[in-house]
């Protein structure tokens, strides 16, 4: 993917074991910045964007405990 500078995107992902989340997200290793992809939770696609990133910085916990509409079927 290219970035708004002009440079290559890197993919990348931050990832919380204990409770089998990983955050997805593309990021430019010229200017950093960074664009959100999706959040994963045991497998399976259940939020994209700012959402997922503020999920994923914020109540993941709480957000895990209430049950997910199966997320995204791609």
């Amino acid at each position: 993917m290219q970035c708004r500078c002009g440079s290559h995107t890197q993919s990348r992902s931050s990832v919380v074991t204990k409770l089998d989340a990983e955050l997805f997200f593309q990021e430019c290793g010229q200017c950093t910045w960074v664009t959100i992809e999706y959040l994963k939770v045991k497998n399976v696609i259940v939020l994209r964007g700012k959402e997922a990133q503020a999920t994923f910085n914020g109540d993941l916990v709480g957000f895990i405990k209430v049950p997910q509409q199966g997320g995204f079927c791609f």
